[in-house]
């Protein structure tokens, strides 16, 4: 029993670790290619690049709607079929691909010509990321972190090689991300088992089927990502070039968070109650401490890390930077709370406090942008996870409560 309980242990371990590499590579060298990117080019234009990026991303989570985890969900505890999953996968990408053309047309109208090219990273984006879905479900997390190597192999190539032809500095960004999530996505496909069944173009279906409550907080938790484009519309491009250099750079802080969210999800479905999930993440606390050790590391070296990668342009960055590493190192514990909830069916909860939160951090940014610019866009994001984090803790622990009652109940009958 011992040893079993050892293997198991060392297997969440294990799942956790490459999830934090594969994150951890493709946060790096996003976020190298975002520096490379704003020292190519002025903080104005940098600034509506970055934006148009950030709205694409926005859409991105609203065409997802909280499917993908959904379809992990259904798909580790066989509730649903794969040739149901592939046909809305299938009709996931048609609706990426008229978005993406749509959008296309709208940045390259508003803004600039150059800014239409993100409208292709916008269906990459969409396509990438469904397609490690049936990887995450089976629990494949060193195919996965091949694929996100190949994704951001294929980026950083493609962005060195743009520079190495005088490229226009605004085209080089998006178009090397999307190169990048196609290589990553057309790998996964290859090393799945039974791709057929996903590449068929047989037919179609409605990709948002069951996805409600899943959907709701994804969407509202893409909103978040407007943040940058208010400060764009009330303060300038100045102050959301501010904002968008060191944006990026919370990445390598949250994504333990997220490794512990993708480890979660799986050993989660198939757990009885909330209480046996959480017993499941016992083995992977050290990520925890050293996300937060991480963001206490990353807060403190600002004054000398900002002006050292991005130069002194961006020295309006430092305490937007500080403020949005705090905020991230509480958003890696919320993550695995936010999944463990909603992969036990507790969904709605879960709806309920994210739409709360980001209600919460708009009203705050409203407030305070006009007079404090990228500061306060930053103060807006760390009250929102204070008060996520706080709301998700409460709901836990109710929810606990509510099981270990019914537990008890059942037992004396």
């Amino acid at each position: 029993m011992t040893s079993t309980r050892q293997t198991r242990r060392a297997g969440v371990r294990r799942q956790t670790l490459f999830y934090t590499v594969a994150l951890g590579l493709g946060s790096l060298v996003t976020g190298v290619l975002f520096v490379f990117a704003a020292r190519s080019m002025p903080p104005g234009t940098f600034g509506l690049v970055s934006t148009s990026i950030g709205i694409a991303t926005v859409l991105a989570g609203v065409i997802d709607f909280g499917t993908n985890s959904l379809w992990v969900r259904e798909l580790s505890d066989s509730h649903t079929s794969v040739g149901v999953v592939a046909r809305q996968m299938r009709g996931k990408a048609v609706v990426a691909a008229a978005t993406a053309g749509a959008l296309a047309a709208v940045l390259g109208t508003w803004l600039t010509p150059a800014c239409a090219v993100v409208g292709l990273y916008l269906l990459a984006l969409v396509v990438a990321q469904m397609s490690v879905v049936p990887l995450r479900a089976r629990v494949m997390p060193a195919r996965v972190v091949s694929c996100t190597v190949a994704d951001r192999s294929v980026a950083a190539s493609t962005m060195l090689a743009l520079s190495w032809f005088d490229v226009e500095p605004a085209l080089r960004l998006p178009v090397a991300l999307s190169l990048g999530s196609f290589a990553g996505a057309a790998l996964a496909m290859w090393r799945l088992e039974g791709r057929s069944e996903f590449i068929s173009c047989k037919s179609v279906a409605m990709p948002w089927g069951g996805a409600a409550f899943f959907g709701l907080s994804s969407l509202v938790l893409a909103v978040q990502n407007l943040d940058q484009a208010v400060v764009l519309k009330v303060a300038g491009a100045s102050a959301a070039a501010d904002v968008g250099a060191v944006s990026r750079w919370m990445s390598p802080i949250g994504l333990i968070g997220t490794a512990l969210a993708n480890t979660a999800g799986p050993l989660a479905a198939r757990a009885p109650d909330v209480r046996s999930a959480w017993s499941t993440m016992k083995p992977t606390r050290p990520y925890v401490l050293l996300a937060i050790c991480v963001g206490a590391v990353s807060s403190l070296l600002s004054p000398w890390l900002v002006p050292a990668v991005l130069g002194t342009a961006y020295a309006g960055s430092i305490p937007v930077f500080q403020i949005l590493a705090i905020s991230a190192t509480i958003t890696v514990l919320s993550q695995p709370v936010v999944t463990i909830l909603q992969f036990r069916g507790y969904d709605r909860t879960v709806c309920w406090v994210v739409w709360s939160g980001v209600m919460l951090q708009f009203t705050v940014l409203f407030s305070v942008v006009s007079t404090m610019g990228a500061i306060g866009c930053a103060i807006a994001s760390l009250t929102c996870q204070v008060f996520i984090l706080a709301a998700l803790v409460w709901a836990t622990c109710i929810k606990v409560a509510r099981e270990s009652k019914t537990s008890v109940a059942t037992a004396g009958r």
